[in-house]
């Protein structure tokens, strides 16, 4: 027997945990165990695994950590090169040429896109192996139905516009290729050019085969490669409703995007690029290279080894592909990787003896042949073998003329001016609604303050280990953080205990803000630096809890369970004051280590818990016999667990169902941005400023931020790769979220009518008015909904280099895109309505619909407050638009900005930071003056 544990459950009864160990046979240093869990008088589970050490898991992970950083490396290249550049900037120029074709890449990608929907949806029998049963079933369906259409419309533009970009670059930069959208019209499809770029497609299949068998019978033989065959091994394949579909779908969309992205995209733009400086074979020879580098190396995220595998076996297709797009279009590369791909996706069906299994194979070898069945119908319409008109060719596609409309002499109207009546109602508005938020808001946060600084945690939680004869030099290295959100347990002891009890037993057996003080090392062994030291520090500089983590194959004695219990004892005696008679114990659980025994004990305290429901309980973890780890917790019952789960689904559903409408919003913005761009109906000189500030403010933040996101790296993996990674996923997100908020900023800008002058006194009077109305009425609903949880201040600010920076400057980026959205939403509006002049029933419905996804959006923790404060912001947003924004958008930024405002002033009053209350300040005064200079700017 290798481990014995027993539990008390808080019904009485008592469940045994047994663990068998087989001494021999073994795989290297694992086990052969069964697990045997007792619960009660009957048996539970019966389980057979293998206990895999500690050591190997770590190094897997190290040597894994190389390919993750190549398959880095890729994404990186094609997020800025392929996307941005191509895509984005690629797009833009040729727009202004009117040299783009959108509709047809519009429903191929919508299509493929579709098409990975419904492979989502045939793996429906296994998703359900995931189902949380504290959820309902109706909310399961909901929350994936919600997820795969989520990924249906994100994936459809994504595809949309690498088609785009591909079809339009190859059309211009390849005038000999026949035109990607006309190849399967029929008078095109039934020539024999495009018979043999079909042909020549599924031919070149057995030759990139052959290639990749030799590639791996020598590498694996005399290289030593590393490769898994699970490929040839997915028994999950058939779970699934039609097992033929998976293969069929996933290579469509591999063989179409990736010859469009990874191939057309930047040997195209090169071509063009050459093109411009006279070196446009130079150019394609470069473009060439960089494809194969960036293709091979989007592939090393698989299991293989070295790390380099894929990289290296992809190079020579990778040229292949590249060669075969050069000189005959996409067309015979689209068919060779589709079908190449369904063949590898397929084995499983062609090796299972499955009855019925020929159905599917059969299905798969039809379908497989899709692009040649085209062909062959075309023929069959046209009645012979056609030849390809000139027309067909990219060199002879012009640009349809542009339209230009007769002049129309029309009498334009001044520009409305906001009514007396209207003004004065909302300055009284502005009154009540101040009144209304100083009596509706609460300034009080529910928990502590957090009043030790990063310094001077670190400084605490190293005299802290010194005083237990712990001494961390280098290579050790400590990592901060700040832990300060509310969880399960803040929850239940609110709802079942109330605010007085929750006071009680936050600091004891709930944690309250704190610091996180981790010590870790990512030099040497792998295995060794498993071991580290945390230390937990609460915001007034108390130590609650000090946990030091053993490898596993640490050495150590083995206790019996009673030497083991009188340790446990005697520490809650010296940390906790407390007399071990008067708790209950409620488990025992011994854990094999392959050189040492650990236990952990958990003691219930009967006495100093107010609730009826639930436990206050303390645990003692001891490696051999040494104290590693104790700490208090609350126990919330299963029950009420599963019934919070269930409750928090569709609120959470909804939530991020409405982030993503806030984020398609957004890229729509963009998307009519470049278009406007592209027109010259944009305002660039507001793109770049606004650019400048948006990119400078993320960056800044996100700079100040890395002492959190260091505290969150695996010491299993090298220091330096996890770094390159964290930095270029940050700069990349800051790159990419402060061009579209300045595009949607410079397209509303464009987009705004000429409006009437405002004297500035009664822009920022009417301005403020509207925004302490709005954060007044607002205040009052979250002040009528009922609490499910405590209120916590905002503390992450602590966690960076300079808290007070952070304090400052993340309110200023807050309100620049929230305006942003705003402005972007009402000049929408405005346009489509001409102004509040047609279509106001629907605009009406949408407005109020925009509301409430902006409600969501925010947070949502029951459906009626969500539904409360979503038609009182589509109710107050639609009145405002109507009464006032369309007259003067310049009122935007400045309502905004008071209720940014309005936020910062409750911060500064909780001051749950040292740096809360002057942060507040410098960020009141610095968004003022973003929002006087965005006034400027509109008016």
């Amino acid at each position: 027997m290798a481990e014995q544990s027993q539990e008390t459950r808080p019904g009485g009864r008592v469940d045994h945990t047994l663990v068998y160990e087989r001494p021999d046979p073994k795989i290297g240093e694992g086990r052969y165990r069964l697990r045997l869990v007792v619960g009660g008088d009957r048996l539970t589970e019966l389980k057979h695994f293998i206990k895999i050490p500690e050591a190997f898991s770590r190094r897997y992970q190290e040597m894994r950590s190389a390919n993750d950083t190549i398959s880095f490396g890729s994404v990186a290249a094609m997020v800025l090169l392929y996307i941005i550049g191509g895509c984005g900037i690629g797009l833009f120029f040729l727009l202004r040429q009117r040299f783009v074709v959108w509709r047809q890449p519009l429903f191929w990608g919508l299509f493929i896109s579709f098409l990975q929907l419904l492979a989502g949806l045939n793996q429906w029998p296994l998703l359900w192996m995931n189902y949380d049963t504290a959820l309902s079933s109706q909310g399961f369906v909901l929350q994936q139905i919600m997820l795969m259409l989520g990924q249906f419309v994100g994936l459809g533009l994504l595809l949309a516009a690498s088609f785009m970009a591909a079809e339009s670059l190859s059309r211009r930069a390849f005038p000999h290729q026949l035109q990607l959208w006309r190849q399967w019209s029929t008078d095109v499809a039934s020539s024999k050019p495009v018979l043999g770029l079909t042909v020549g497609g599924y031919l070149l299949v057995g030759l990139f085969f052959a290639y990749d068998v030799a590639l791996y019978f020598f590498a694996t033989k005399w290289l030593g490669w590393w490769t898994p065959s699970d490929t040839l091994v997915q028994p999950d394949v058939l779970a699934t409703y039609f097992p033929w579909l998976t293969s069929i779908a996933i290579s469509a969309q591999a063989g179409f995007w990736e010859e469009c992205l990874f191939r057309a995209v930047p040997i195209a733009g090169a071509a063009l690029i050459g093109e411009k400086f006279g070196q446009r074979r130079a150019f394609i020879v470069g473009a060439m290279i960089l494809q194969a580098l960036v293709f091979g190396a989007g592939h090393a995220g698989y299991a293989t080894q070295p790390a380099y595998a894929r990289l290296v076996e992809l190079i020579i297709p990778s040229l292949g592909f590249g060669l075969i797009y050069i000189y005959f279009g996409l067309l015979p590369g689209v068919v060779l990787h589709f079908a190449f791909d369904v063949v590898w996706i397929a084995l499983p069906l062609f090796v299972s003896s499955t009855p019925g299994i020929w159905i599917d194979r059969i299905l798969v070898a039809l379908l497989a042949l899709i692009p040649f069945w085209i062909v062959l119908i075309a023929r069959w319409r046209a009645g012979r073998w056609t030849e390809v008109s000139e027309a067909a060719y990219n060199r002879t596609w012009v640009p349809s003329a542009k339209a230009e409309p007769e002049p129309i002499v029309t009498e334009v109207a001044a520009p409305s001016a906001i009514k007396a009546t209207t003004a004065r109602v909302l300055l009284v508005g502005g009154l009540l609604g101040l009144v209304i938020w100083g009596l509706a808001t609460n300034f009080e946060t529910d928990a502590p303050p957090l009043n030790t600084s990063r310094s001077e945690a670190e400084t605490l939680a190293r005299r802290t280990l010194t005083e237990r004869d712990i001494e961390l030099l280098a290579p050790w290295r400590a990592l901060s953080s700040v832990q300060a959100q509310p969880n399960e347990n803040d929850r239940f002891v609110w709802q079942n205990g109330g605010k007085e009890n929750y006071h009680k037993l936050l600091g004891q057996y709930m944690a309250p803000p704190h610091w996180k003080i981790r010590f870790a090392r990512f030099e040497g062994d792998v295995a060794e630096r498993a071991e580290e030291h945390q230390v937990f520090i609460a915001g007034d500089g108390s130590i609650f809890r000090v946990r030091h983590q053993l490898p596993e194959a640490r050495p150590g004695d083995s206790l019996s369970v009673e030497a083991a219990r009188e340790i446990a004892h005697a520490v809650l005696k010296e940390n906790y004051q407390l007399d071990p008679a008067s708790l209950k114990e409620i488990s025992a659980v011994a854990a094999k280590r392959p050189a040492r025994q650990d236990w952990t004990f958990e003691f219930s305290d009967t006495l100093n818990y107010p609730l009826e429901q639930g436990e206050a309980r303390i645990a003692v973890q001891i490696a051999g016999d040494r104290v590693v780890d104790a700490y208090r917790y609350l126990h919330v019952p299963e029950e009420w667990s599963r019934q919070e789960r269930n409750r928090r689904n569709l609120p959470r559903i909804i939530g991020i169902s409405c982030t993503i409408v806030v984020v398609l919003l957004v890229i729509a913005g963009a998307i009519g941005a470049i278009v406007s761009w592209s027109r010259k109906n944009f305002s660039a000189r507001t793109f770049w400023s606004f650019w400048a500030l948006i990119f400078g403010l993320n960056l800044i933040g996100f700079i100040n931020g890395w002492p959190g996101l260091m505290a969150q790296l695996d010491t299993a993996q090298p220091l330096e790769l996890q770094t390159l990674i964290v930095a270029g996923v940050g700069v990349i997100a800051v790159l990419l979220t402060s061009v579209a908020f300045a595009l949607v900023i410079g397209l509303a800008q464009s987009w705004k009518k000429p409006q009437a002058q405002i004297e500035t006194s009664k822009a920022l009077s009417w301005g403020a008015a509207l925004g302490i109305s709005i954060a007044g009425l607002l205040a009052l609903a979250g002040f009528l909904a009922p609490s499910v949880q405590p209120q916590w201040a905002r503390y992450d600010a602590a966690g960076n280099f300079l808290s007070l920076l952070d304090a400052s400057l993340d309110p200023v980026g807050r309100f620049v895109m929230q305006t942003a959205l705003l402005l972007l939403v009402i000049v929408a509006v405005d346009r489509f309505t001409n102004g509040w002049s047609r279509k106001k029933v629907l605009f009406s419905a949408l407005v109020i619909l925009l509301g409430m996804i902006m409600a969501g959006a925010r947070s949502v923790e029951t459906i009626p407050v969500w539904l409360l404060s979503g038609l009182l912001t589509g109710g107050l947003l639609l009145l405002a638009y109507i009464f006032v924004l369309r007259l003067n958008l310049a009122l935007i930024p400045l309502a905004v900005s008071v209720m940014i405002l309005l936020g910062e002033v409750k911060q500064g009053i909780a001051q749950p930071i040292p740096a809360a209350r002057s942060g507040a300040i410098i960020a009141i005064v610095l968004t003022a003056l973003f929002a006087l200079y965005w006034l400027k700017k509109l008016a």
